[in-house]
């Protein structure tokens, strides 16, 4: 997101250094409000490959060390820490880069976002999309965890090479629901099968022998 328009008043805590704003950029006219700007000075792509990055406790400590700084003209890369999920090992030291890290989109659906990454270290890919339960992540077929990037979105750890990252939602509670449907249907043809090989046929031939 590169502007915001806004006719509240925001006041947050701090002011990110990345952050200009223009009062009143939209005057009023005829009782309607006026519409402050809010722009980012670097807005990041939606998908980028970082070298290096922070970790913080709470969203709240990420937002400020985001805004902080910048690497390479990007806002500085924060990740997480949330329980249960181990936060990526520390960014190697690298010299001499020969190769500039690259990221496309080749897939980019509703519950489905691939991308093609190559980068000649070990990384992180940063998906600016938000992070919720549910979504899960491959790295060339295997099983990645999802750390929480930059506050709110995704963010996988990637080795030097090419790679193809896929992120794919799942509802939460869609294996089990898939495993109870599974098994109430087998209920369903098991008890059918039984039904018209003893009760069931009984029954219909009761009903074909005409009453004397």
């Amino acid at each position: 997101m590169r502007t915001l328009l806004s006719v509240a008043r925001l006041q947050p805590s701090f002011w990110p250094a990345a952050w200009v704003f223009e009062p009143a950029a939209v005057r009023a006219e005829k009782g309607v409000p006026s519409v402050t700007a809010f722009r980012l000075t670097h807005p990041a792509p939606r998908a980028y490959v970082a070298a290096s990055w922070r970790t913080a406790e709470s969203a709240d400590a990420a937002a400020r060390l985001l805004f902080a700084d910048e690497v390479d003209g990007l806002p500085a890369t924060v990740i997480t820490r949330v329980a249960g999920v181990d936060l990526p090992p520390a960014p190697p030291a690298v010299t001499g880069r020969l190769v500039a890290p690259t990221v496309e989109i080749t897939r980019d659906q509703e519950q489905l976002v691939e991308l093609i990454v190559n980068t000649d270290a070990e990384a992180l890919l940063v998906l600016l999309d938000a992070n919720a339960p549910g979504w899960r992540a491959t790295v060339t077929g295997a099983p990645a965890p999802i750390y929480t990037a930059n506050v709110a979105f995704r963010a996988v750890a990637v080795p030097a090479g090419r790679h193809v990252v896929r992120f794919e939602y799942r509802p939460p509670g869609w294996g089990a629901a898939l495993a109870l449907t599974t098994s109430g249907s087998a209920v369903l043809v098991l008890w059918a099968i039984w039904v018209l090989s003893s009760g069931g046929g009984r029954f219909m031939n009761s009903r074909s022998v005409a009453p004397s």
